[in-house]
Order: structure tokens, then C-alpha cells, then sequence
């Protein structure tokens, strides 16, 4: 008994210093990080049309938030719509960040159904090298990153909302 107990305890204290790590406000999900980022990674576009363009995600210096996301992800569906909002609101207010998401964890065919589908208005790339997500610990889909300087700021797992995007971008545009 005195085992079981222990075995059911040591989740929980974990689960209680992974939430305590979290920014300021227990619901925020805004988790601080400061990883240094060595990327160099040329990574097809995905678009509708068969284009062999690549994108190079090397430096990261500029603001710029990154969407890991899969087809068949349930909240990567549901988060479009904010990523989408978000989007327009860099747009229309000649905000000094971008988004790109990066589709991990699927196949060619079904990302492009995807944005076929959903038609998301953000750079969209495709993950061929399979190994984007340990180069920023990514643990599962959707999760979304703060970069500034070349340099993850935050982290946010899960679903991510428009206000979310809004506090994200707030916080890391605030950091010198």
C-alpha cells in the first residue's frame, strides 16, 4: 500500500513543479524557456500547388512564433481559425513578428489535404527531415513557440487562442 501511494505521489509533485514553472498565472500556459536555437533546415512549403520551393529556417532573429501542428490533430484543426485571426491582425498592424507552422508527425498527402480544407493564411512548412521536433523538444501536437534573438522565450502546449497569440507576442515584444 505504502508503494502504491508513493507511485501515485511522484506524478503528482512532478505535475505541481512543471505548473509552477508556468508564467505567472496558473492558466496561462505561457511556459518561460531560454534555449538557444542552432537550426538549419531547408523545408518544402506547403501549398496546394506542387511547388519544390524550400524555405530556409536557419537564423531566427526577428520575432516570430512557430505552430507545430498535424492533419490529423483535433485542436490543430480548432486552432486555425486564431492562427488565421492572428495573421490578419500582423496584417493590418504591420506587427514586427510572423508565424510559421510547421507540420510534424504526418505524411505529405494528408498535410496538403489539410490546408486544402481549412486554408489556413500563414507560412506553412513541411517537416521532411523528421527532425525539427527534437531540435525544439517538441513532446506532441499543437504546441507553440515564442522566438526572439534566436532564442525560444516561451512555449505554449496545446490549443493556442487568438488572445493567447495576443499575450505571447505582448510578452516577448516587452523583452530587451
Amino acid at each position: 500500500m505504502k508503494l502504491f501511494r508513493f507511485i501515485i505521489l511522484i506524478p503528482l509533485v512532478l505535475f505541481s513543479a512543471i505548473n509552477f514553472n508556468a508564467d505567472s498565472t496558473s492558466d496561462s500556459r505561457l511556459i518561460k524557456i531560454e534555449k538557444k536555437l542552432q537550426l538549419d533546415y531547408e523545408l518544402p512549403y506547403l501549398s496546394i500547388n506542387d511547388v519544390n520551393n524550400k524555405y530556409l529556417l536557419k537564423e531566427l532573429n526577428e520575432m516570430t512564433i512557430i505552430n507545430f501542428w498535424s492533419s490529423w490533430c483535433g485542436p490543430c484543426v480548432d486552432e486555425v481559425n486564431h492562427l488565421n485571426k492572428f495573421q490578419k491582425l500582423i496584417e493590418d498592424n504591420n506587427l514586427n513578428i510572423k508565424i510559421i507552422a510547421i507540420n510534424i508527425f504526418d505524411d505529405l498527402a494528408s498535410a496538403k489535404d489539410f490546408v486544402i480544407k481549412y486554408k489556413p493564411n500563414f507560412l506553412l512548412l513541411f517537416d521532411d527531415s523528421k527532425m525539427i521536433p527534437i531540435d525544439f523538444a517538441v513532446s506532441g501536437v499543437p504546441e507553440t513557440y515564442f522566438i526572439k534573438e534566436n532564442s525560444i522565450k516561451f512555449k505554449y502546449v496545446g490549443k493556442i487562442t487568438n488572445e493567447k497569440l495576443i499575450e505571447g507576442y505582448e510578452k516577448l515584444k516587452s523583452i530587451k
